[in-house]
């Protein structure tokens, strides 16, 4: 994996990496890549910019099989404050 460089999200200052996707838009996202596991509605963000879906292990659950690669979980996700970033439609 790439290293890529870390900031603070303006909002709640959690560290935070900015990505490229595919659609050339900068997507931040939370700065610890994650490994997860194959199907579920989970977004992921791959270090080349490609949306996954996925899902994270259960919290307590042992190294399970069936990990499908490394992503990114896009800070809207997780952020507290999120919805102050959203660009309002109409």
């Amino acid at each position: 994996m790439r290293e890529l460089k870390v900031c603070k999200c303006r909002s709640c200052g959690a560290p935070i990496v900015w990505i490229t996707t595919k659609n050339g838009k900068a997507m931040p996202c939370d700065a610890k890549p994650r490994n997860y596991l194959a199907g579920s509605k989970d977004v992921f963000i791959t270090e080349d910019g490609e949306t996954v879906r996925g899902a994270l292990p259960e919290p307590g659950m042992m190294q399970p099989q069936g990990y499908v690669g490394w992503g990114y979980v896009p800070h809207w996700a997780t952020c507290p404050h999120a919805d102050e970033h959203r660009k309002k439609r109409g």
